[in-house]
Parts: C-alpha cells; sequence; structure tokens
C-alpha cells in the first residue's frame, strides 16, 4: 500500500537525480558555473549582511530624524518603511514602481520578488562580470 508508494516516489527522484548527473557529466562548462556560484555564496552572503546593517542603521537615522515631517509621513513612517525605501530607492531605481505596489498587495509575493531579484541581478548578474 502506503509503503509500495513511497518506494515509488524515491526511485523517481533517484531517477531525476540521475539524469542531472548526465546533463552535468555531458557539460561540464555547467558543474563550473555550479561550483564557482557555491563557492561564491559565503561572500554574497557576508556582503548582503553587510547591506543590510547599512541599510538598517540609516533606516533609523532617517525614521527618526525625519519624524513630524512631511517626507518622513510618506517615505520613512517607521524603521521597516524607512528600510524599504532606501532599499528600493538605493539598490534597485528602476523597479521602484512595481515594487511599491507589490509590497502594498501581498508581503509573501514582494518576497519572492526580491529573493529573485537578488538572486537574478546582484548574484548571477555580477558574477559575470
Amino acid at each position: 500500500g502506503n509503503v509500495t508508494l513511497f518506494r515509488l516516489i524515491r526511485i523517481l527522484r533517484l531517477v531525476r537525480l540521475l539524469r542531472l548527473a548526465k546533463v552535468l557529466r555531458c557539460v561540464p562548462e555547467l558543474l563550473v558555473v555550479v561550483n564557482a556560484m557555491t563557492y561564491a555564496c559565503r561572500a554574497v552572503v557576508m556582503t548582503l549582511g553587510l547591506l543590510f546593517a547599512v541599510i538598517y542603521t540609516t533606516g533609523v537615522g532617517f525614521a527618526s530624524v525625519t519624524r513630524g515631517m512631511d517626507i518622513g509621513d510618506k517615505y520613512f513612517k517607521s524603521v521597516p518603511a524607512a528600510m524599504h525605501t532606501l532599499m528600493i530607492v538605493g539598490a534597485f531605481p528602476d523597479l521602484t514602481d512595481i515594487l511599491w505596489d507589490i509590497v502594498n498587495e501581498n508581503l509573501l509575493v514582494w518576497f519572492g520578488m526580491f529573493v529573485y531579484i537578488l538572486l537574478a541581478s546582484l548574484c548571477i548578474m555580477n558574477m559575470m562580470v
């Protein structure tokens, strides 16, 4: 019954992994790129941590300095809102409109979009340079 079904699912997973291994053997350049990305992950994580620290401290400063001002009510209402504004304007100026629309609609979709932007534009595209 259920045990046989789980075994079948396990076998199908192994078959998928074997296909991936076969592709990697046929295209060794792809394996080199994947290995380079795994080695570069530590540097990327450290850089993103540093970027987060800079955005956080600047966001705290802007949120406290602009408290009571019109610009503070619009862009720096709270520390998370200030961080969001600084990140969008500083890191992704071309994506300002879509990111503001998404964050106002659904935070989970915004997170998915943000992860995609980080992976696509910051990590992979900067590895090409």
